[in-house]
């Protein structure tokens, strides 16, 4: 089995249909399967792996694009053989997510398309603050995702990522998950789906700790 995060987390990075048909290509002669998780999936066309090949497995759920993680809702879409294997499974460890939050889960969906468009306001605005923050801040770059609502913000300080991150929290009560959960040195991981003001003042207040700590 592969296993991929299309789009990435944390890079945002979007794998394109001709990354994946020839991905597909290798693994077909050995029956090898693609599990994707595509919970970032929604913003863009992006395509689902379980969508253009026999032995695809996408999951998903109704957290990040959808801002509903409290739901703890989520699915598996693949073909029928492994979908079988997986409710055998299930069987053993769970009956129900229960009927209230099933129900919650319907209302959702049936409003994706609004809850989608709030998804990719939001995003945008935030994409463009972080564009012009960065202007200002030429000690940092990131590429901004086409898809997703994560990014690697990469900064030029000899300090290790998760002593900034504790410090930055400590300090200006602001959290960044540290490229050294993710085996990349000098790097944050930056989420995009914040509230917009939120999202400002807490890019002002990394700005405001390097200042007063790294300036030199």
């Amino acid at each position: 089995m592969i296993i991929l995060n299309n789009p990435s987390n944390p890079t945002g990075t979007e794998y394109s249909i001709d990354f994946l048909n020839e991905l597909i290509e290798v693994c077909k002669p050995y029956g090898t399967y693609i599990l994707c998780d595509e919970v970032y999936r929604g913003l863009n066309q992006e395509v689902s792996i379980s969508d253009i090949y026999e032995n695809g497995i996408s999951t998903s759920s109704l957290s990040k694009v959808f801002s509903l993680a409290g739901l703890r809702f989520g699915w598996i879409k693949a073909n029928e053989y492994v979908i079988h294997q997986i409710n055998v499974r299930r069987d053993y460890s769970m009956i129900s997510t229960g009927p209230l939050v099933d129900k919650l889960g319907w209302i959702a969906l049936k409003h994706k398309d609004e809850l989608i468009l709030r998804a990719k306001n939001i995003i945008s605005t935030n994409k463009n603050i972080v564009r012009e923050w960065l202007k200002e801040n030429p000690r940092f770059e990131c590429v901004l995702p086409s898809g997703g609502t994560v990014c690697f913000l990469k900064y030029y300080f000899d300090l290790k990522s998760e002593t900034f991150a504790k410090l930055l929290l400590a300090e200006k009560g602001v959290f960044f998950v540290p490229g050294s959960c993710f085996d990349k040195e000098y790097y944050f991981r930056l989420g995009l789906a914040q509230d917009s003001k939120l999202f400002k003042s807490g890019l002002d207040e990394l700005s405001n700790f390097v200042d007063e700590h790294l300036i030199s």
